[in-house]
């Protein structure tokens, strides 16, 4: 009996070390980073926003989120005027309203910086034994991600600390973002003129908003009500023709693969319309082509082929076609009428 518990001991421990003899260092690290990011999200979060942005951290933080508040509270009441205004629910005041007390119901989940001393409400105390360790970080996420599945109530979900895609849900009626957001350019927008930082940061952090926002009125959107309960029915059939016509726009030539994109493709157009008019009206600023250059620079990179199966359409699309839909655009850039950029037919939903 003793020596076969002491096999059972020894074996996975000796594959354990041979499975690690090859490895190289950068994926030993990688596997770390996992366990972090996994294990301990508000510890590796909190650590990367000092990393990044410096001592001072915790104060950009801090008007990072008083910003990001401002901006969600201007979004929503220029949202509001639109909706109020829109041909969509013309002589149709029931289902206007429908979509009145939505966006207002809508709240924001602002990312949350762990307390370093306490950690937090049921964090495990950890010792210096490192497997004691991922066992009680192991076990406290089963507990955690249990009580979710169950519907009990959670004070606190530390989300992946590095991701920088903010989401709307549905079922929530909300928008969330992530701490890695915070760590971006998009929150240091610090130009030498006043009117280029607030360009910028309507259309970095104020579009992204906006994005998330116009979700709630996208195709899915459309189908839950404002507690993000599914309500199929609730708009009236006129006021979905003619959100359909106007959407169809959405999947023209212009657009590859659109039958996937379009949901996409409607909140980056009609996001950066809703990001637009929100920086004009709220702040009497004229720097268009500040603020085009600023949402260009949101999708600089390169992303891996999918084959097809994304929900969203490439860099350059996103880019060109959602420019393309903006008269301003063109007027700013002097585009030659019918050209790429300026367009004959441009989607406009809202």
């Amino acid at each position: 009996m003793v020596l076969s518990t002491w096999l059972l001991l020894q074996l996975p421990a000796y594959f354990e070390l041979r499975l690690h003899d090859d490895d190289k260092l950068g994926n030993q690290r990688n596997h770390c980073l996992e366990q972090l990011r996994k294990l301990m999200p508000g510890q590796l979060g909190r650590l990367q926003m000092q990393l990044v942005l410096g001592e001072s951290y915790q104060d950009v933080y801090d008007t990072a989120i008083q910003q990001i508040a401002v901006l969600f509270r201007d979004l929503k009441q220029q949202f509001e005027l639109v909706l109020n205004e829109t041909e969509v629910f013309n002589e149709d005041l029931v289902t206007r309203n429908l979509a009145r007390d939505k966006l207002r119901a809508m709240r924001l989940l602002t990312p949350r910086l762990q307390d370093p001393i306490n950690g937090g409400p049921g964090t495990p105390q950890l010792g210096g034994n490192c497997d004691a360790n991922l066992l009680q970080l192991s076990l406290s996420q089963a507990k955690l991600e249990y009580r979710q599945v169950f519907g009990e109530p959670v004070t606190s979900v530390p989300a992946d600390p590095l991701s920088v895609n903010a989401y709307y849900r549905l079922k929530l009626n909300r928008i969330e973002l992530p701490l890695g957001l915070m760590a971006t350019p998009l929150i240091q927008q610090q130009c030498s003129k006043e009117a280029d930082t607030r360009a910028k940061l309507s259309a970095g952090l104020g579009y992204i908003l906006a994005h998330e926002m116009v979700h709630a009125f996208d195709l899915d959107g459309l189908n839950y009500d404002a507690t993000g309960q599914l309500a199929n029915g609730q708009w009236s059939a006129r006021a979905i023709i003619r959100f359909g016509l106007r959407a169809g726009c959405y999947l023209g030539v212009r657009y590859s693969n659109a039958t996937l994109t379009v949901n996409e493709n409607i909140a980056d157009t009609e996001g950066l319309r809703l990001a637009l008019d929100t920086y004009r009206h709220r702040s009497g600023a004229t720097n268009l082509r500040t603020f085009f250059v600023a949402f260009a620079q949101n999708w600089c990179g390169t992303v891996a082929s999918t084959s097809g199966l994304s929900q969203h359409a490439g860099h350059a699309e996103r880019v060109n076609n959602v420019v393309g839909n903006m008269p301003e655009f063109g007027d700013t850039f002097e585009c030659k009428a019918t050209s790429q950029m300026n367009p004959v037919n441009k989607c406009h939903i809202w």
